[in-house]
């Protein structure tokens, strides 16, 4: 693998690094040292770069993220957000209104159910969120 990987023009310390985890992980009880030394690389480089970050939650958060989205509407600068959109296997629903505003309306676009309440429950129960005088206190980002 090494003399495969000097052939196709890769840096010397990736491929001793690949060589020596592949040595390892021929073994099954090393692959947690393997991975524990990736990992520990890994964050080398990440402080190289000045990007660690101390809130361990958020970092458990991003090994089950499979997208990260990011937008200029102030869902993450501002702490605001809406929806406009409820989408479940049998319902869709259209939400209008801006922000945080009590003013806008849900309205049935598709399929079967009689209220919103069933489609919604996971986000509700996820957030810890209140609206108290116009301003969110709490965390209203869902995670589920």
């Amino acid at each position: 693998m090494f003399v495969l990987g000097r052939i196709r023009g890769e840096a010397w310390d990736v491929l001793f690094v690949s060589a020596v985890a592949l040595a390892i992980a021929a073994i099954p009880e090393a692959l947690p040292t393997v991975t524990q030394t990736i990992l520990s690389l890994g964050s080398i480089d990440l402080a190289k770069r000045n990007a660690i970050v101390k809130d361990l939650p958020s970092v458990e958060m991003l090994a089950f993220t499979s997208a990260i989205n990011s937008d200029k509407t102030g869902t993450l600068t501002l702490n605001q957000m809406t929806a406009i959109e409820v989408v479940d296997p049998t319902d869709r629903y259209t939400i209008s209104g801006t922000g945080y505003s009590l003013d806008g309306q849900v309205r049935h676009a598709a399929g079967t159910s009689a209220g919103i309440e069933d489609a919604i429950l996971p986000y509700v129960i996820a957030n810890d969120a209140k609206l108290v005088d116009g301003k969110v206190v709490g965390d209203p980002t869902v995670s589920c």
